[in-house]
């Protein structure tokens, strides 16, 4: 049942394929021109959205905010284990 279910998601890879093969032509089209960061929208939109995430990473009114040394809390309360 799972090779199935695998072999079914096989089109993704040819979705992949195409992305970068097009990625590499764009990157062969435009090598050696200065890029134009001014009329770029992901640049203008970058910096705002940067600084929103950046708040909230910081402003985040959670008392118990999960960290990297053990997950073993965080996936307490997510699943509803014992010691919720």
């Amino acid at each position: 049942m799972k090779e199935a279910t695998l072999w079914s998601l096989v089109w993704v890879l040819y979705i992949f394929r195409a992305f970068l093969v097009f990625t590499g032509i764009k990157m062969w089209w435009v090598a050696g021109q200065e890029p134009d960061l001014g009329s770029n929208p992901g640049v203008r939109m970058a910096t705002p959205l940067l600084v929103v995430i950046l708040l909230i990473g910081v402003v985040d009114p959670r008392p118990e905010k999960p960290s990297s040394k053990s997950p073993a809390p965080l996936l307490k309360r997510v699943t509803g284990g014992p010691g919720c």
